[in-house]
């Protein structure tokens, strides 16, 4: 409901290039956690090249939601913080608007663990902005379907990683791919590849200084959680007193799914990539069950 054909063509065609930062991934892959870390690396770089101290109000502001029709109302998106016009969206590649100048984050997570953020997720969220009003048996069906917003989880995997083979700065479309359990594991590895993508000078997440503490520290879920309004989406309205920024944590499918909905949700996601599962996709673990032998990888 808060997205029109329009709005989806006018983000097609929007003129992209030098400046510009998508972050991008399937709905509760991580998408906010990202938006936080390079909004919090761009803000400290300004900081240290001398632009001297500045905020925004809201990570909104900063990286808006690309798709939604509230952020093409007054004609095409001009803002710019910290010298970038960014934005966050959980469109596929083929969705996208293509510039070799432009920037584009990709950031993926664990299938089970995806389905389960974004149950709660619309489970809370207003019906007449697209919440869901049903139990999650209902929904896991709904979501393998590909009839919850913006369709198959395979199937936007699918759209965006093999690109890959041109990751980095250098290629025709400059990309990076963030794993969200990477970031969980490595947070300051993985933040430090962010800024490097980003061609910070003055910022180095991967030393032990001061100003690598403080990022780290910002964009840790206990960082952004003593934030939460800052990172409470407004694109949308909340019922229940929903918190958005709910735990931050990997495998939480393990409190929802059954044994047989883990199975129901391993055979079809295998089905949906043609029969069996790539070979990265096992390596990666991108599915809590049937990471072992079990699991068929072509």
């Amino acid at each position: 409901p808060i997205t029109s054909e329009e709005t989806l063509e006018r983000c097609a065609g929007l003129a992209a290039g030098e400046g510009d930062v998508f972050i991008c991934s399937f709905p509760k892959s991580g998408t906010t956690w990202t938006q936080a870390i390079v909004h919090e690396l761009l803000r400290l770089e300004h900081e240290l090249s001398g632009g001297g101290e500045a905020g925004v109000g809201h990570i909104s502001d900063f990286a808006p939601f690309f798709e939604v029709d509230r952020t093409w109302a007054g004609g095409t998106p001009a803002h710019r913080c910290y010298g970038v016009r960014a934005f966050n969206t959980h469109l596929r590649w083929n969705m996208m608007p293509r510039a070799p100048g432009a920037r584009y984050i990709y950031v993926y997570r664990c299938g089970e663990d995806v389905c389960t953020s974004f149950y709660h997720h619309l489970r809370n969220q207003a019906a007449e902005d697209g919440g869901f009003a049903g139990g999650f048996d209902e929904f896991l069906e709904a979501f393998l379907r590909g009839e919850i917003a913006f369709g198959k989880w395979a199937h936007h995997l699918q759209s965006w990683i093999p690109l890959r083979e041109g990751e980095g700065a250098g290629g025709e479309h400059q990309l990076l791919f963030l794993r969200y359990e990477a970031l969980k594991a490595s947070p300051r590895a993985e933040v430090a590849r962010v800024a490097e993508f980003l061609g910070l000078r003055h910022v180095n997440v991967g030393g032990d200084d001061a100003h690598a503490e403080a990022v780290l520290g910002a964009v840790s879920f206990e960082g952004m959680r003593a934030e939460a309004a800052f990172y409470q989406p407004r694109s949308v309205r909340w019922e229940n007193g929903f918190q958005f920024l709910r735990r931050g944590a990997k495998r939480d499918s393990e409190n929802l799914f059954s044994p047989a909905q883990f199975a129901r949700f391993r055979a079809q996601v295998a089905e949906d990539f043609g029969g069996a599962l790539p070979g990265w996709f096992v390596k990666e673990g991108l599915l809590v069950s049937g990471s072992g032998a079990d699991v068929e990888a072509a």
